[in-house]
């Protein structure tokens, strides 16, 4: 008996194995949609700004005279514009910003090209900024200038989001993206690793969150990682010449810590540690006005390297730490489906799709079990363990994200298994599909 028991056991309830490769190219080539509201991930923004910007940068019909600047071109970053336009001869920009309500903030790049891409920081919040652009030659003299107006709207809710105030308390740069205590991790190429507060996990240890960005200060993803045993902290760089990330996560089948070894470039883990194994410390920083300026003028100068026109990324990558438990299941009973509207009117949840991920928007410890159902295949995501501490999380909403990049084409019925014994099911909720290799 014990052997059909392990032979049902093998081929029901498997883990599901992750083919990081698989992975890879399902993450490239899948859409999602269905009767779940669907919203564009970041680093699907990033590839949809950087396919424009790829194509402006190599117009060498646009010149300085006939040249637009784009404001907040990568969406997240409303403070911020990009200029780009060509020249005959060899030629550096510099840029001095002015409006009614700010101190004048300059820029001067000592970069001479013929392919101009630059960054333009310090616009001021819902006034007109006037930014007066100026040409030089290579014998440092100014050769062509023009004024540019733009007018900024007013910025959305600033708590926990990285931004800088000058000195008369105005801002001058936001990003519009949460980050962990408000805080950034800078990193050696001017790039910085932001923990998002708000995709959570559940753990022995209370909620953790589960999304790493690698962005600059542009608004630019480059890499999305995704921790899907919960982050306790992230330290950046291991050292000048190692440029892999140590990153503090949990251990969710000892309940204790561990501290991952992750290559940068791949999310591949390179070593696993205890944390009593090698000491180190969190460079968190705010952006506070001298750091960000520094940062600016370092990160200005990388960005005019990056070519003679602009980097094109063709996918930015999405990196693995650890990947969610999935197990295969047999079967599931379902009964009478359910909406959407049901679902947040009754039990205060509500569901949304952010690129590749699902959102689980939910209060309390209400969930124990959410299957995704086809008619051949049932992924299990399983939650018992732990229940949370009510008197913690009773009132506390959080979101639970689940990445479908585990999961193949097809379409797929949402069943939500509650710790009560009640489960509702969302019929032919999410639908997964390939898309063709020309297609964007």
């Amino acid at each position: 008996m014990s052997n059909k028991i392990t032979s049902w056991l093998k081929s029901h309830v498997t883990q599901y194995k992750i083919d990081f490769m698989s992975l890879n190219r399902l993450r490239l080539n899948q859409t999602v949609s269905g009767q779940i509201p669907v919203t564009i991930s970041l680093t699907e923004k990033t590839r949809m700004a950087e396919n424009l910007l790829w194509a402006r940068s190599h117009d060498a019909s646009t010149s300085f005279d006939s040249m637009e600047l784009l404001l907040n071109p990568y969406g997240i970053t409303p403070l911020t514009a990009l200029c780009m336009f060509h020249t005959d001869t060899r030629c550096r920009l510099s840029y001095t910003v002015v409006s009614d309500f700010c101190m004048p903030w300059h820029y001067d790049s000592m970069t001479y090209t013929t392919n101009h891409v630059l960054p333009v920081f310090g616009l001021c919040e819902n006034t007109d900024n006037i930014i007066t652009l100026t040409l030089y030659d290579e014998s440092n003299q100014p050769i062509k200038s023009r004024e540019i107006t733009l007018h900024t709207g007013t910025l959305s809710e600033t708590n926990h989001c990285p931004c800088v105030q000058d000195k008369q308390g105005m801002y001058r740069y936001f990003l519009s993206l949460p980050a962990k205590d408000d805080n950034l991790i800078p990193l050696s190429d001017g790039h910085f690793l932001i923990v998002h507060p708000d995709y959570l996990v559940k753990t022995e240890q209370g909620l953790l969150p589960t999304h790493i960005y690698e962005v600059d200060l542009l608004g630019r993803c480059y890499r999305t990682y995704y921790v899907g045993d919960g982050i306790f902290d992230v330290y950046g760089e291991i050292s000048a010449e190692n440029k892999n990330l140590l990153v503090l996560s949990s251990d969710a089948k000892k309940g204790d810590k561990l501290l991952l070894e992750i290559n940068r470039e791949t999310g591949a883990i390179q070593h696993i540690y205890s944390p009593y194994e090698r000491e180190v410390t969190s460079p968190a920083t705010h952006l506070k006005q001298e750091f960000f300026e520094s940062v600016i003028s370092d990160s200005l100068e990388q960005f005019s390297h990056f070519g003679e026109c602009l980097e094109k990324i063709e996918f930015p990558v999405v990196g693995w730490l650890k990947a969610p438990v999935f197990y295969k299941a047999a079967s599931v009973e379902t009964s009478s489906a359910t909406d959407l509207e049901f679902m947040k009117n009754t039990y205060g949840i509500t569901f949304s799709i952010n690129g590749d991920s699902l959102l689980v928007n939910t209060t309390g410890d209400l969930i124990q079990e959410i299957v995704f159902s086809h008619p051949d295949r049932i992924y299990q995501l399983d939650l018992t363990n732990p229940p949370l501490d009510e008197s913690l999380y009773e009132k506390y909403r959080y979101t639970l994200t689940v990445p479908l990049t585990e999961m193949y084409s097809g379409t797929y019925s949402l069943v939500i298994r509650f710790r009560d014994g009640k489960q509702e099911v969302l019929q032919d909720a999410l639908s997964l599909s390939r898309r063709r290799n020309n297609e964007n």
